[in-house]
Order: structure tokens, then sequence, then C-alpha cells
């Protein structure tokens, strides 16, 4: 009448320990934090062939020697797909703009303008004249 709960459980416990087991045998399965963190680089084409690489994985690989970079990938069968290579060039940043304000520039036309509506708002106001009919 009522669903096996603990059935369901036991199966998903057992699903976790056997992809633990597989990570823990596979550099390629990290848990993704500090994979996320390093870039993987290669001396050449051969090392970037020699990368780690698990089943349904895929990864761009830096060469340190040339502005290259290597993508490898395999299927979920863990048949490697064929290696693609594409090249980068490497700029400069854009320089940053010199157009900028600085805080005193800023304090010093800060204090004029005060100085100046203060001035206006103290001014003896001109007479007003009644227009009567």
């Amino acid at each position: 009448m009522y669903p096996d709960y603990q059935a369901s459980l036991d199966g998903i416990k057992k699903q976790y320990e056997q992809l633990t087991q597989i990570a823990a045998q596979n550099p390629a399965f990290t848990d993704g934090t500090a994979a996320a963190q390093q870039v993987p680089t290669a001396a050449g084409i051969e090392r970037a062939r020699e990368y780690p690489l698990g089943k349904n994985c895929s990864v761009a690989i830096f060469d340190t020697e040339e502005d290259v970079f290597y993508f490898r990938k395999k299927d979920s069968t863990g048949l490697e797909l064929p290696m693609k290579v594409g090249r980068y060039k490497l700029e400069d940043a854009p320089k940053a703009k010199t157009d900028f304000v600085t805080v005193q520039d800023f304090d010093t036309w800060k204090t004029e303008i005060v100085e100046l509506l203060r001035a206006k708002a103290e001014a003896p106001k001109p007479p007003t004249t009644e227009v009567t009919e």
C-alpha cells in the first residue's frame, strides 16, 4: 500500500558510494572547486595528449611554450574524440583612462559650489514692486 522508501534510499546510497569510488580513482572527477581554480597547462602537444581525462569529460589545455590551446574530449564510452587545436594571441590590457577627478579636486569644487550657493542665499533680494490697477 505504501511505497518502500527505505529501498529507494538504499539504492541512492549505493549509487553515491559507487560515484565516490569512481571519483577517487579518476583525477578528472574532482570536486570542481579545485579544478575551477587551476588552468590546465602542458608543454607541447604530446604532454597535452597525456593529460588524464575521464568519460564524458572535456578540457581545454593551454600550451606553456606557444600561444596554442588543445581541446580534448571523451564520450560516454571513454572513446577519445579527435583533439582540436586553437591559437590565441595575448594582448596588453587596455590602458586605464586618465581623465578622472581626484578626491581632492572634487572636494575643492564642492567647497566652491557651496560657497556660491551660500552667497546667493545671503545676497540682498531686490525690492519687489507692486503693480496696482
